[in-house]
């Protein structure tokens, strides 16, 4: 299955399975080279890609730009959004922890997830229905 053939709830499942096993590498950690290994590309996924893949489908149409703009866009906007809000929350006095960033990445995820399923729901099926 292509990532642009992939239903919003499959892809909303593959984000939460790899949160998930990016929060038991944090968890757990572990002196081994082939743990670490996994650790380094969980981690690498869930920080550089998932966040801004989800902020890109929400503020971007599915065929407004091509696949490559679209993984750019999404490295670009995951390493600028995301230690913005470490850097704000910890300027609310919130100490910075993997555990933290984990979350933040989370929260992240899930409000992009909640624009796309209530609010750009509702805009797209306005447009249809002005256009009849």
């Amino acid at each position: 299955m292509k990532i642009s053939q992939m239903t919003m709830t499959h892809k909303l499942i593959f984000t939460w399975w790899v949160s998930i096993l990016a929060l038991i590498f944090i968890l757990f950690p572990s002196e081994s080279q082939i743990v670490n290994a996994f650790r380094i590309i969980f981690w690498s996924i869930f920080l550089l890609f998932l966040p801004g893949r989800w902020i890109t489908q929400a503020i971007l149409e599915e065929n407004e730009i091509d696949m490559l703009e679209r993984l750019a866009l999404s490295f670009a906007l995951s390493i600028s959004v995301i230690p913005l809000i470490t850097f704000y929350t910890n300027l609310a006095g919130v100490k910075i922890s993997a555990v933290m960033v984990w979350t933040i990445t989370c929260l992240v995820c899930l409000w992009s997830w909640i624009y796309i399923s209530f609010f750009k729901k509702e805009k797209v099926e306005m447009q249809q229905a002005q256009e009849k």
